[in-house]
């Protein structure tokens, strides 16, 4: 087994230690600010929707973990999946599961970002109806 193998089977552990851990933190953080805030907890809509967007954050990561663990011994590892350039060597090890170049993720961060904020200009015009 490579390195890189050994380092995503690593970053696989940790991911699920940290879904364990985040849940739980969360979860306690928004019951103390709904405590603090309303002096009584009002439905648990809140600690659902925590809950469900940290195990989706962690899916995403440990589908990202087995994509590159699969991908580890094809010659398409460490390729970026846009411009098709290899990625740096210290990036994979920094990021086992990069499948993109620094510059297309800083591309693909700054559209969603873009998305992101457009999607809130038109929930507040909507809101103003």
């Amino acid at each position: 087994m490579g390195e890189a193998e050994n380092r995503l089977l690593q970053k696989q552990k940790e991911v699920i230690k940290a879904l364990l851990i985040s849940q739980q933190a969360a979860l306690n953080s928004l019951v103390a600010f709904l405590a603090r805030e309303f002096k009584f907890l009002s439905g648990l809509d809140d600690v659902d929707y925590v809950e469900e967007y940290i195990s989706t954050h962690v899916l995403t990561q440990l589908k990202n973990v087995g994509k590159a663990l699969k991908n580890a011994d094809s010659e398409n590892f460490g390729i970026c999946e846009n411009c098709h350039k290899p990625i740096p060597f210290e990036r994979l090890m920094a990021m086992p599961t990069a499948a993109h170049c620094v510059q297309c993720a800083a591309e693909n961060d700054r559209y969603q970002h873009r998305r992101a904020s457009r999607e809130r200009s038109l929930i507040v015009s909507f809101s103003s109806f």
